[in-house]
C-alpha cells in the first residue's frame, strides 16, 4: 500500500504557510504556525507543499492519518455492476458480456444481470428464463446467484455474488466420497 508522507511541524522548510485551522485560513510565518499548532496541543501538517505558499493543517497527526486512511478504505468497497442482455442476443454479444460479468465478479464486484423484454418478447418469458439458466451456468465459476430471476414488468433481474460456486458432494463417478451410490447401495472401499 503506498503511504503518502507529510511533512509536519519542524520538517516544513518554507518561510511562510497558509494555515487552515477550523474555519480559519491565514497566512503566517512558518515558526508562528508551529508556535499556533503547539499552543493548542496539535501538530501543523503539510497537505499541499505544491501551492504557493504550502496549505498546512493544525490537527492531531495520528488522527489525521487514522482519517486519511478510513477514507482510502471507503473508496475499496465494491460497486454493484450491471450487464444488461435481451432475449433475442447474438452468441457473441452474449460471450461478450459474459466476459465482463466474469472481469466484474473478479474483482469482487457484484453483478446485476438485467434482461430486458420488448414488444413480442413479453409474450415468451420462458425463453429469458432459458437465457437466465445460461447465464448462471457460464458464471457459475467466479460467482453464485443470491436467489433466482425475479420479474418485474418488462424487466427481469438476477443478482450474482462474488465467490466460488460449491462443489458438489459426489465425485466424477457419481458416488460420494464415503463409499454411498446415490441409490443408496454401498460401494466396496478398497485400502
Amino acid at each position: 500500500m503506498q503511504q503518502t508522507h507529510h511533512r509536519t511541524n519542524n520538517a516544513i522548510r518554507c518561510p511562510s504557510v497558509r494555515v487552515i485551522h477550523g474555519d480559519q485560513n491565514k497566512i503566517l510565518p512558518t515558526q508562528d504556525a508551529i508556535a499556533l499548532a503547539k499552543s493548542h496541543g496539535l501538530d501543523l501538517i503539510e497537505i499541499s507543499p505544491s501551492a504557493q505558499p504550502p496549505v498546512c493543517r493544525i490537527a492531531d497527526y495520528g488522527k489525521f492519518l487514522y482519517e486519511q486512511e478510513k477514507s482510502r478504505k471507503a473508496d475499496k468497497t465494491p460497486k454493484v455492476k450491471e450487464v444488461q442482455f435481451h432475449v433475442n442476443i447474438a452468441e457473441h454479444d452474449f460471450q461478450t458480456k459474459i466476459r465482463h460479468a466474469q472481469e466484474f465478479l473478479g474483482a469482487h464486484h457484484p453483478v446485476v444481470v438485467r434482461l430486458q423484454f420488448r414488444g413480442r418478447e413479453n409474450a415468451h418469458k420462458d425463453i429469458g428464463m432459458e437465457l437466465f439458466q445460461r447465464v448462471e451456468k457460464a458464471l457459475s465459476e467466479v460467482g453464485t446467484c443470491d436467489g433466482g430471476p425475479r420479474l418485474n414488468g418488462k424487466l427481469a433481474i438476477l443478482h450474482i455474488s462474488p465467490g466460488k460456486h460449491k462443489k458438489p458432494a459426489h465425485s466424477s463417478n457419481g458416488h460420494s466420497p464415503n463409499g454411498y451410490s446415490p441409490n443408496g447401495h454401498t460401494e466396496p472401499q478398497m485400502g
